[in-house]
């Protein structure tokens, strides 16, 4: 008898950006529910937040320990709570919003958010969001390489440094962008942009280029920029070298955020039948991840789920990548969407698949 494969609790529960939907048998009959919900913010967003104001969605914490994966574990039946104002100081451990009204202040802790859709005052950060949003990738490079040299708040420099480096990696700029994740890591990262950086997920590397940069980095000082080589390196001819690395990520406690995600990059190797019989603790150890960083590893599952034939199962993960990502912009959430599409066309959903890109 086969193991049932456990699909991502965020699914199930139904929680996504203040909305709460009924828990249902399988993602894909939900998508229309999805679709409405990151659109809207979008379209917001397109107009740099008309409110003037940063957005913030966390997941409140009831009746647990703070810090606990059982609290992790407990957020994920909750809807999303959004707070709006002004971000006065976001790091790994607390993101402060003051109100609109300057009188109160919300501390959340960093691992609660979810997601923020920060308001660019500075018209060069405003054009970089926008051309990044549009894959315009040499405009959004120059636009916020100018934003940050106005120096901004250090929270705002690092939301556009990490945007910077996934265009840089995406416009096939390496070194540059395993440089910038370089800068980045200084261990106070806050965990929603951990998640947005350029790491390797899914798919083969077979640019030349690229793996040239992440051998050159596979050895750095710096957690978070091993990780990233080690993922664009794992399916290429330096895997051994590159699974060494993630199983010493793996085993170094200091770093709990990164340890997890190395691990769940060595799942990537997985064959089928070790797929099948792994997925469902895969699922487990999302549940004990910050859910600002479970895009990632929900990929490497979904596509591990893909090669074994689990077309059903791999197709709620690929929509659990599309529209639970911290940023819906992300190229990682627009490849989740293209796939997730592809599968339900595949299905004879083609109205589905429609919504889903728009």
């Amino acid at each position: 008898m086969m193991t049932r494969i456990a699909t991502p609790p965020l699914v199930q529960s139904g929680l996504c950006r203040g909305a709460r939907w009924s828990r249902l048998g399988r993602f894909g009959t939900v998508v229309l529910g999805i679709a409405v919900c990151w659109p809207a913010i979008v379209a917001r967003a397109a107009e740099e937040g008309a409110s003037g104001q940063d957005r913030v969605a966390y997941l409140p914490a009831e009746n647990a320990a703070a810090g606990s994966e059982a609290e992790h574990r407990d957020w994920r039946n909750r809807p999303l709570q959004v707070v709006t104002g002004s971000i006065q100081n976001w790091n790994e451990k607390h993101l402060q919003i003051q109100s609109a009204g300057g009188q109160d202040v919300t501390a959340l802790r960093s691992e609660a958010v979810v997601w923020v859709l920060p308001h660019w005052s500075d018209a060069d950060a405003r054009a970089g969001a926008r051309a990044y949003a549009e894959g315009q990738l040499a405009e959004a490079i120059a636009k916020m390489l100018a934003a940050i040299k106005k120096r901004p708040r250090s929270w705002q420099q690092e939301a556009l440094s990490v945007r910077l480096a996934v265009a840089a990696f995406e416009a096939g700029r390496y070194p540059a962008a395993f440089e910038l994740i370089a800068q980045l890591d200084r261990g106070d990262l806050p965990a929603v942009l951990v998640g947005q950086l350029p790491i390797v997920w899914s798919g083969r590397s077979r640019d030349a280029g690229l793996i040239a940069a992440a051998k050159a980095r596979l050895d750095a000082p710096q957690p978070l920029l091993r990780l990233a080589a080690a993922s664009a390196l794992l399916s290429t001819s330096e895997a051994a070298a590159a699974r060494r690395t993630l199983e010493d990520l793996a085993g170094d406690g200091t770093r709990p955020i990164v340890a997890k995600l190395a691990d769940a990059q060595l799942w990537r190797t997985a064959t089928p039948v070790e797929t099948k019989q792994s997925a469902s603790r895969w699922q487990e150890k999302c549940e004990a991840m910050p859910p600002a960083v479970t895009s990632g590893p929900w990929a490497a599952i979904a596509e591990r789920l893909q090669t074994a034939g689990e077309t059903e199962a791999a197709l709620e993960y690929w929509l659990a990548v599309a529209m639970l990502s911290p940023d819906p912009d992300h190229p990682a959430a627009q490849r989740a969407r293209r796939v997730a599409a592809q599968l339900l066309k595949q299905q004879g959903r083609s109205d589905e698949a429609a919504r889903l890109q728009r």
